[in-house]
């Protein structure tokens, strides 16, 4: 009974359509269709005009019979296949209807030999044939059991031969990188060829060695073990690693002294032996430390802690937020750090704890390695998503305990963490020795028995990656009569292609729809995929592909369910290419489905399948409704996923599933403003302002078409936000008629979140113009609408916002205290609040000369920041903390701070507060009298602050006049000092305001004109004690002191 591959629906024999949905019924053959790397060969004569001028066409049948019996017994030879002959030109296919290992070779080799002894065919005629070769390799469809093979290298050995001269045997470049150890060729010229957008390398073959040296091309990647505990069965000696497992033994044994965790990073070739070094430091270890292993997945942005996931659920004994408490033991905020992290690694908890998942995880690795050291192994390092290896970083920087990180990576891993070799150790793992892969043959093999030339071909091809030993071994297990004399190295590629090739048809099904679901599989989820006529011998299948060295059983943690790993994630690779792309979209379908009714899997698994599924359905039959609706299911979950990461502040991973989710929306030419809204918002947070705007421009004019005015107008808020701080020309009065706008609508349709968010961008405003007692009106407007429509987030800003205005705005110091404490109070687990809160406070307890206390404050409040991987947060908050130092007479100190942020927000393009920054570095210069330094930071605040940001453009020219003073400019000093205290005296920033004329004061003092001076000194000391600033009123004091009097 066949089954459609698109419903699952069996329908009876002889159906030629599906009896449910009518799709058409695959037929056998079809079952068979197949992806695969090919090596295809073209070749032309050239001669046969004259040869027919001089024979009879009876003659001349009869050479040309003894010509194409001739040509097709030498490619046949070489194992290939004559597909057809066009005139007197032959195609052959190497690699159909069964793949070689050395396709490639035996091509080249064909080629050579028809060149070399073909002609003799004319010989008796007096003419001599030459031929016009091409051969090319790449990938093709092809249906199992015909010759018949379609694909773009076809065409490509096609064009090289008509490129080619007669006599000539044109390689193309991946044919050329299989076989460049076994022949002598030379580049040409790139070609242009017919049909190609680009030029085509190609190599002119010269002749093929004798003896060719053999050299592997690509390598797989080893892993550890089966999933079983690493000591709990024996293991084979391990070979040749000896030093590399000393010198990470001596590390272990440094970060145990010492308390402190580091960072080892194992690096090298895919199959070099990483896991299996990593699997013998695990199996020495385990006694005396607490031993953790998680890996990266292959597609893992979207599950960027997953490895952490795997980790933790090792030592738990279980996947759950219990699980997780149970370790944190008596923890300080034991509850609080497992919500965190169960909410990071998907196992429920918190959304609103994002911030707090950093802290929390050095919180458990602290636990876990209070009695003993602790080693966490991350494998396949080099899939790590970005938010990974920051908090990797992050823990080495940050934990005061003995933990080893070992991630184990192949050389990729530099492309994201090129540092990783400089500011951290790290092991680079060479192949093998002669000797060394002979003893490692040894211990591996059994009861097999090899042949001297077997042993050595095995070495030879293997050129000491281990892992090519043991699959050449297993290969030779399963067919000894393979020849591999004289052949070019083999990939280990086409080595697994070539096993996966001699399968029966059970094993080949079973292992594709596997390789379809991915590394690691519950044998169900494969069952269910199978056609129904082969699901009985599902038990029989998994046998002899265990037995094969394919697949290796593993720990579930579904109940119930067998689960089963490849046994390299290669086999895998190699399995899921070679599947047609028609069946693999519709088993990624059934697979979602699966999923989505077994509801124990992270939603971002079910988007992920149902996503391939379209992305093949499109690439192969355009779109139509089915098609779009698999795009609309699978961009509905990988939003909602983003979204969550959104909430819970995991911007980075947020913007990868939301980036998904719109290209699938627009590739249907579905309109999502919402989702829009989110991946704009979440652009912006991790500094791609480019990106962001294009979104949230895309967004609105998505919403203003389908009338969701409440939604337009968050999205306008969101927009006008973003452009104000990249585009220092947006006026003020164009974001606050965009306010205004959204205001009005939230009012008409009662939309509280709204209003809470469109006052906070008003008081943003009026924080610009420097007004900041109205901010804090307005603040605590939204704050009524913020609490009524229960969103923590809002509520949040507001209270950041109503915190900093005690230090810029009218409000005496002494209550600016008492009002921080009272926010502390309120913020509950809000870190971020908490540390804006915890600066501002230490900033007003340093106007009352409290500076010990500020410093500890300040200090806290910015561990807690970075601890939550908000850095660029910590840098902002630099504008206030720097006045402790300037406030302490250590400018210096003000300085370094200053600098660091100034290089972090240059970094990530905010360019808003970088101005400030930048004018706050030059007045730290001027407080050290290094007056001449300070012009690149002024010229940088100049530039980049919009004309509305009046305290970057009062700091900038207040700064600038003492600078030009100094230098003999007494008149621009002047009029620059004049114009700062003026933009400052339309402010309620009363700090702002007194530096200003302090500043002009100073101007005047080195311009000889004492009484304006002193003047401008006693204004200051003035708002000075206005605000309670006691430390700057006692410092002004002083200097009117010592001020001359003017005569």
């Amino acid at each position: 009974m066949p089954i459609c591959v698109r419903c699952s629906y069996q329908s009876p024999d002889g159906f030629r359509f599906c009896g449910d949905c009518g799709a058409q019924l695959p037929t056998v053959a079809a079952l068979r269709e197949t992806r695969k790397v090919v090596t295809v060969l073209f070749s032309d004569a050239t001669g046969w005009t004259a040869l027919s001028e001089q024979f009879d066409p009876e003659a001349l049948r009869a050479v040309m019979s003894r010509y194409f019996k001739a040509i097709r017994a030498t490619i046949e030879r070489h194992g290939g296949t004559v597909e057809k002959f066009i005139g007197d030109a032959v195609m052959a296919v190497f690699g159909v209807p069964r793949l070689h290992e050395d396709d490639a070779l035996r091509a080249v080799r064909a080629a050579a030999e028809i060149r070399a002894h073909l002609p003799s065919v004319a010989e008796l005629a007096g003419v001599t044939l030459r031929f016009r070769t091409g051969v090319n390799t790449g990938m093709v469809f092809t249906t199992e059991g015909e010759s018949l093979a379609v694909g773009d290298a076809v065409n490509v050995a096609a064009r090289l031969e008509q490129a080619a001269e007669p006599g000539e045997i044109l390689l193309g470049e991946q044919t050329y990188h299989l076989v460049r150890d076994a022949v002598d060729a030379e580049p040409t010229a790139p070609l242009a060829l017919k049909g190609k957008a680009r030029p085509v390398a190609a190599y002119r073959l010269l002749r093929v060695r004798p003896d060719p040296v053999s050299r592997v091309a690509s390598k797989p990647r080893a892993t550890l073990g089966n999933g079983s505990s690493p000591a709990s069965q024996p293991a084979p000696r391990m070979v040749g690693r000896d030093a590399e497992r000393d010198r990470a033994l001596s590390v272990f044994g440094e970060v145990t002294a010492s308390g402190q965790p580091q960072l080892l990073t194992v690096l090298g070739e895919a199959g070099i032996g990483k896991s299996r070094l990593a699997e013998e430091l695990v199996r020495e270890l385990v006694a005396s430390a607490t031993v953790l292993t998680g890996r990266c997945l292959s597609y893992g942005e979207a599950i960027a802690l997953w490895p952490l996931r795997e980790a933790i659920a090792e030592v738990a004994g279980g996947e759950s937020r219990d699980a997780i408490r149970t370790l944190l033991g008596d923890a300080d905020e034991g509850d609080v750090a497992a919500d965190s992290i169960a909410s990071a690694v998907g196992l429920g908890g918190r959304d609103d704890l994002g911030e707090r998942v950093p802290w929390a995880f050095r919180k458990l690795l602290e636990k876990l390695a209070d009695r003993r050291p602790a080693l966490l192994v991350i494998e396949d390092a080099h899939w790590a998503a970005s938010p990974l290896l920051d908090l990797l970083e992050y823990l080495v920087d940050a934990l005061s305990a003995p933990v080893l990180f070992l991630c184990l990576a192949r050389p990729e891993l530099l492309d994201k963490r090129p540092s990783w070799t400089a500011d951290r150790r790290a092991l680079f793992l060479a192949p093998l020795g002669d000797h060394e892969a002979l003893a490692l043959l040894e211990a591996q093999i059994g009861d097999q028995r090899l042949t001297k030339q077997q042993t050595t071909e095995i070495l030879k091809n293997a050129e000491g990656n281990p892992l090519f030993v043991k699959q050449l071994l297993a290969m030779n297990a399963e067919d000894p009569s393979v020849s591999r004399t004289g052949e070019v190295p083999l990939t280990i590629e086409s080595l697994l292609a070539a096993r996966l090739d001699r399968l029966g048809a059970g094993e080949r099904a079973f292992i594709e729809r596997a390789a379809m679901i991915g590394r690691e599989f519950p044998s169900a989820a494969v069952v269910e995929l199978l056609p129904a006529e082969m699901r009985a011998s599902a038990d029989q299948y998994v046998d002899a592909l265990h037995r094969r060295g394919l697949i290796d059983p593993h720990e579930t943690r579904l109940a119930g369910q067998r689960q089963f790993r490849f046994h390299h994630i290669l086999i895998r690779d190699v399995a899921y290419h070679s599947t047609a792309k028609g069946l693999r979209s519709a088993l990624h379908e059934r697979h979602a489905e699966w999923l989505h009714r077994l509801g124990e899997i992270p939603e971002e698994f079910v988007g992920h399948h149902l996503e391939q599924a379209f992305k093949y359905r499109q690439e192969l039959g355009g779109l139509d409704d089915d098609t779009a609706a698999i795009a609309a299911r699978a961009g509905g979950h990988l939003a909602s996923v983003g979204a969550r990461g959104l909430c819970r502040g995991d911007a980075n991973a947020a913007v990868t599933l939301l980036r998904r989710a719109t290209e699938l929306f627009a590739a249907i030419g579905a309109e999502r403003p919402d989702v829009l809204l989110d991946f704009g918002t979440a652009s912006s947070e991790c500094g791609d302002y480019a990106v962001a705007r294009d979104a949230l421009r895309a967004a609105l004019e998505s919403a203003r078409r389908s009338s969701a005015d409440a939604l337009a107008a968050r999205i306008a808020l969101e927009l006008a936000d973003v452009d104000a701080l990249v585009d220092a020309s947006i006026r003020l009065e164009q974001t606050e008629a965009v306010v205004e706008r959204s205001i009005a609508v939230f009012e008409r349709v009662h939309d509280e979140g709204g209003l809470a968010r469109a006052l906070v961008q008003l008081a943003d405003i009026h924080w610009t113009r420097g007004h900041f007692g109205q901010v804090e009106r307005v603040l605590e407007r939204a704050l009524i609408h913020a609490e009524r429509a229960g969103v923590p987030r809002e509520r949040s800003r507001i209270l950041t916002g109503l915190a900093c205005t005690t230090v810029i705005g009218p409000r005496r110091a002494t209550a600016g205290i008492v009002r921080c404490r009272a926010i502390l109070d309120q913020g509950g687990d809000d870190v971020r609040l908490a540390a804006f809160a915890g600066t501002m406070l230490a900033v007003l307890e340093a106007m009352q000369g409290r500076f010990d206390e500020a410093r500890s404050r300040w200090r806290a409040s910015k561990q807690q920041l970075q601890d939550f991987g908000l850095g660029v947060t910590a840098a902002i908050l630099v504008m206030y903390s720097a006045y402790i130092e300037l406030m302490a007479g250590r400018p210096e100190n003000a300085e370094r701070e200053l600098l660091e942020a100034y290089s972090q927000l240059e970094r990530v393009g905010e360019c808003s507060r970088l101005a400030t920054i930048a004018a706050l570095v030059a007045r730290a210069l001027c407080f050290q009298r290094r007056h001449d330094e300070t012009e690149p930071y002024l010229r940088t605040c100049a530039d980049s602050a919009s004309e509305d940001d009046v305290v970057s453009q009062v700091l900038w020219r207040a700064t600038r006049a003492t600078v030009v003073a100094r230098r003999g400019d007494q008149e621009l000093a002047a009029r620059l000092a004049d114009d700062a205290v003026t933009l400052a005296s339309q402010t309620d920033f009363m700090l702002l305001r007194a530096d200003a004329l302090s500043c002009r004061a100073d101007v005047m003092h080195v311009a000889g004109r004492p009484s304006e001076s002193i003047a401008d000194l006693g204004h200051a000391i003035a708002l000075y004690e206005r605000k309670g600033m006691l430390i700057s009123a006692d410092f002004t004091r002083r200097s009117l002191r010592a001020a001359p009097s003017s005569e």
